[in-house]
């Protein structure tokens, strides 16, 4: 399809949410990539599904480390916030969308369209009250 969605996920704690949806549209059809990966978001209507785009987060590992010091060839383990950026098609035909987490079977619903609940906007110097700014002495001339 030319119309497609580019949605970030964001993943920490365990926790999937959606950072960011920017609608796009290209001039030819971009067909589906075919990825390996441990997520999936999948679209549906009814009991058919539609399409399946699936990803990955980068540096994403499963267990922590148990001992104060790993061992020297143990696997890489990172805890913190990870993003991947994935384009999904823009069917016109979906009707439901989840995002499955394929190692425990956890599935999260998405909006469609989707859309992405940003935070607010944190408080710029310029947008403080004028009686909240501190004030500065008069400088003589």
């Amino acid at each position: 399809m030319p119309k497609q969605y580019e949605v970030r996920f964001a993943y920490e704690d365990d926790h999937l949410t959606v950072d960011a949806v920017r609608a796009l549209t290209f001039p030819q059809p971009v067909v589906t990539a075919r990825n390996m990966g441990r997520f999936a978001v999948e679209l549906w209507i009814g009991q058919e599904l539609i399409d399946r785009v699936r990803f990955d987060f980068p540096l994403l590992a499963v267990e922590e480390p148990n001992a104060k010091r790993r061992p020297l060839r143990s696997p890489p383990s990172f805890r913190g916030k990870l993003a991947a950026t994935v384009l999904v098609p823009a069917s016109p035909r979906v009707r439901r969308a989840v995002v499955l987490d394929r190692a425990t079977g956890k599935e999260t619903e998405l909006s469609w369209p989707p859309t992405a609940t940003a935070p607010p906007p944190a408080p710029t110097p310029s947008s403080v009250a004028p009686s909240a700014a501190p004030s500065e002495p008069a400088r003589p001339r």
